[in-house]
């Protein structure tokens, strides 16, 4: 439910960060400021583009589970990935 436009932030509010590292930083920041709960890039990792960005919470929205399909192994780091994902979740199991 959308608050009333005039309404401001609270510490108890929850906030969702997409996006780059600027949101990590963010992020970042405010947790050091015990703003609580946030999630930052939960999905895919940080995101460069705005298409990227779309499919992400088209994903995320529509709950669909990625397939060992989806995901291509890199012979010479022996770790899977994705190319709709940051490389930090790659992993040696797919």
């Amino acid at each position: 439910k959308f608050k009333n436009k005039n309404s401001k932030l609270d510490y108890g509010d929850g906030i969702l960060f997409l996006g780059s590292c600027f949101s990590e930083n963010i992020c970042k920041r405010l947790e050091e400021l015990k703003w609580a709960p946030i999630a930052v890039n939960p999905s895919h990792g940080i995101i460069f583009n705005a298409s990227s960005l779309g499919h992400s919470i088209e994903r995320m929205i529509s709950l669909e589970e990625y397939k060992e399909s989806d995901l291509m192994f890199n012979e010479r780091t022996h770790l899977w990935s994705s190319f709709v994902h940051h490389s930090s979740y790659s992993h040696n199991n797919p």
